[in-house]
């Protein structure tokens, strides 16, 4: 038998991985404990429940009383250990000043719930470099092409539940779980670990298993909030009235989003310089092109504009878009790429557009979408794409931008292809399964189709065909398509996700 379960906490300096330790230390202390955080339930318990059992560190699964087949045995004492994870360098960054204020407050989390000794460090384990080779180099490469990658989906894949976790499964930390304070639960059906969406979702939309979807396993994943709490809310107070001093200052601290964590990324030790100085406008485009060089040759690739159902063309001087309203935007890029050249990631698909319609000595105010974008095809390889003709629809909701067939790639199910209500077909395959393609979206009924000589491993499809019932708007190639085996937000499970072609 084992002398302990070992579980590590990464601690984000954040309000939610910092309650996600304070449940821990105080309710989970031996593998029966586990055992009831992760069993089957239709509703978190009261938060009156879940106070009460912090502030007297009752056993959850006393709380819980729930039967297991583990409860047979013997219970196993549970260990923790608590580290801060650096994903970047900011030593010459102006992006994040905020990461010394984050290791800062992980630390006193740690010490303050008796995770760490006072007088020692909390540990900070460096992924700097396997951050930029395996998610921000990636996210550049995608973006030069005009692909809309969102970068966190590979940061806990990659790195998380990549990176980290091979990390800690070796000495001196051994590790048998990660604790994270992810908004997701980790459910065990058939003898798999699977991932369900978190209690918080029928209240607030807090639900991360978009961009957890791609996380090869769950076996090794402890993601207590999403078991415990309805909303973020509930978070927050379970910080401000069992954490004592440390956790009620987190509990008012802001979440934080995006990029804001990266700075200046280094590639295997070596710096990735800045390329731009059009960063001085504050958009992810323009954060963007600190990173992504112009081509080199510029000028000479102009893009067109046009309108939909109009069949004109618009010059490009009455267009404006981003965060500013005069154009700047625009023209910043028109200074590192020549005039009327766009790099492709400078406009997304369903980005709003201002165009501003001269008639004679009036001026008519248009708000338009992006509705399509066609690069030139002659760039040259690992440069980036630059756009030769961007068609912009006059509503929000145009035909244009709605689809019911959608193209994936490197499917990955985290339930064999086996154990799925396959349809077999002649020389096809059909799963019927619901479809998300963008965080907080209502998930829509759907059919994967693949070949069977598509089919790479038991859990793997090279490529296949999302068919949905209710069309989808604005699509983007990069995004993932993610597939759940219900409707229901509660128990309902992902079965598994593509990148949309």
């Amino acid at each position: 038998m084992k002398n302990a379960i070992r579980v590590v906490i990464a601690l984000s300096g954040g309000v939610d991985s910092a309650v996600t330790a304070l449940f821990l230390s105080h309710c989970v202390h031996t593998s029966h404990d586990i055992a009831a955080l992760q069993a089957e339930s239709t509703a978190p318990p009261p938060l009156a429940t879940v106070l009460d059992a912090i502030h007297t560190s009752t056993p959850w699964s006393v709380v819980a009383k729930a039967k297991s087949s583990q409860q047979i045995d013997f219970p196993v004492p549970v260990a923790y250990r608590s580290v801060h994870m650096r994903n970047w360098n900011d030593q010459d960054s102006n992006w994040c000043q905020t990461s010394v204020g984050e290791f800062n407050d992980a630390q006193d989390v740690a010490h303050s719930l008796g995770l760490l000794p006072t007088e020692r460090r909390l540990t900070v384990l460096d992924f700097s470099a396997e951050y930029a080779e395996r998610c921000f180099q990636p996210m550049l490469q995608s973006y030069q092409k005009g692909r809309t990658l969102n970068v966190d989906v590979l940061c806990n894949s990659e790195i998380k539940f990549g990176a980290l976790l091979e990390r800690v499964r070796r000495p001196p930390y051994s590790a048998d779980y990660i604790a994270t304070g992810h908004y997701a639960r980790v459910v065990r059906r058939h003898g798999l670990a699977q991932l369900a969406s978190p209690f918080s979702a029928l209240k607030d939309l807090n639900d991360q298993t978009v961009f957890l979807s791609r996380v090869p396993s769950f076996a090794a994943a402890l993601f207590p909030l999403g078991h415990l709490f309805h909303s973020k809310e509930e978070v927050r107070r379970a910080a401000a009235e069992c954490g004592g001093p440390v956790l009620q200052r987190l509990a008012s601290k802001k979440t934080s989003t995006g990029l804001c964590f990266v700075g200046k990324v280094r590639e295997k030790g070596a710096a990735v310089s800045t390329c731009s100085a059009v960063s001085a406008t504050p958009t992810f485009a323009t954060f963007l092109s600190e990173y992504i060089a112009p081509p080199s040759t510029v000028g000479a690739k102009r893009c067109r504009f046009f309108m939909l159902e109009r069949d004109e063309e618009i010059k490009r001087q009455h267009l404006k878009w981003g965060r500013s309203s005069d154009g700047a935007e625009r023209e910043l890029f028109e200074k590192d790429y020549g005039v009327g050249c766009i790099p492709s990631f400078a406009l997304t698909v369903g980005q709003r557009v201002v165009w501003e319609e001269v008639i004679g000595k009036k001026r008519r105010v248009h708000t338009c979408y992006v509705a399509k974008k066609v690069p030139h095809d002659d760039e040259e390889v690992g440069e980036v794409a630059l756009l030769k003709e961007v068609y912009l629809a006059p509503t929000w909701n145009h035909p244009s931008f709605y689809t019911t067939t959608i193209a994936v790639t490197s499917v990955h199910l985290h339930v064999p292809i086996g154990a799925l209500d396959v349809k077999e077909h002649d020389q096809y395959k059909t799963l019927s399964c619901y479809c998300v393609c963008r965080h907080q979206d209502a998930r829509v009924p759907c059919e994967l189709q693949w070949r069977v000589s598509a089919e790479t491993s038991g859990r793997e499809i090279e490529k296949a065909t999302v068919l949905v019932q209710v069309p989808l708007r604005a699509v983007a190639p990069g995004q993932l398509a993610v597939l759940y085996a219900s409707a229901d937000l509660v128990s309902s499970v992902v079965w598994g996700s593509g990148w949309i072609a």
